[in-house]
């Protein structure tokens, strides 16, 4: 378990390492662009292949997740480390303009870069898959447990 939570870190690592990737190079191809006034051939490249890292990343947790028995406190452990994080992302925009003001006067510190509307929709995407494939997890560790008790009655004895 505790190397699940590792894991599970790690990849919260490079998730948030490729939304400031993904946001850098976003707002460098608009002033790139901007300047010449031409849309560069390698940005038609680049842009279709960054959504496609997320694919990856998102494939990697699965073939992780996949790779450990899926307990209860497995399947809470990494909606926990994989969820909350990536609602956060997806939430920042509620986070800064209704929190916020709620708070007095306090912001919420926010990174620049997290303040784009491909930011957000990425977390959300991660955070539904999350949320899916957890519920998914808790009804099939359920469905085993009846069937378990289905099969012996007694309870062992």
């Amino acid at each position: 378990m505790k190397r699940q939570a590792i894991i599970y870190f790690a990849w919260d690592v490079v998730f948030i390492c490729f939304l400031y990737f993904y946001s850098s190079v976003g707002r460098w191809l608009k002033l790139y662009i901007g300047r010449t006034m031409s849309a560069a051939s390698f940005s038609l490249f680049i842009l279709p292949a960054l959504p496609m890292l997320i694919g990856c990343l998102i494939a990697w947790m699965v073939y992780i997740s996949c790779n450990y028995k899926t307990t209860r406190k497995s399947a809470l452990l990494e909606f926990i480390m994989i969820g909350i994080p990536t609602f956060y992302v997806a939430t920042l925009p509620v986070e800064y303009y209704i929190v916020s003001p709620a708070l007095k006067g306090m912001y919420l510190p926010i990174p620049v870069w997290m303040m784009e509307d491909s930011i957000y929709a990425i977390g959300g995407i991660v955070f539904g898959y999350e949320i899916f494939i957890f519920i998914i997890r808790i009804i099939r560790i359920h469905h085993t447990k009846n069937l378990t008790n289905l099969d012996d009655p007694q309870g062992g004895e």
